[in-house]
């Protein structure tokens, strides 16, 4: 909780935790009581959006990625690129269509 009053400096955290002030206590119920703790995500959207270009993904597929990798970006990223770049481990069907016309024309 020190933490994420202090915006997640250590220092003033720990010094919150020893004198307790009245100006920290009424931070403290602004959170409790719904108080807008405000977080910008721009840059994350960014990247999961230069992602959905990049590898021709879908949105659904990215979010796939980063769930599967816990959040982590830069691992649904090494995801993505891997998958893509894979060929597929079967033979689509209209090849297979097509190998099968191709046997019973010879």
């Amino acid at each position: 909780m020190a933490l994420i009053l202090n915006e997640g400096g250590v220092e003033e955290s720990v010094a919150w935790l020893f004198e307790g002030g009245e100006e920290d206590k009424q931070r403290e119920n602004n959170l409790d009581n719904g108080g807008n703790l405000k977080i910008d995500i721009s840059e994350e959207l960014a990247r999961i959006a230069d992602m959905e270009i990049r590898y021709k993904a879908s949105k659904q597929e990215v979010e796939r990625a980063v769930v599967t990798c816990e959040g982590d970006l830069e691992k649904a990223d090494e995801t993505l690129k891997a998958q893509k770049q894979e060929p597929p481990s079967t033979p689509s069907k209209a090849k297979r269509n097509r190998r099968n016309i191709e046997g019973t024309l010879k």
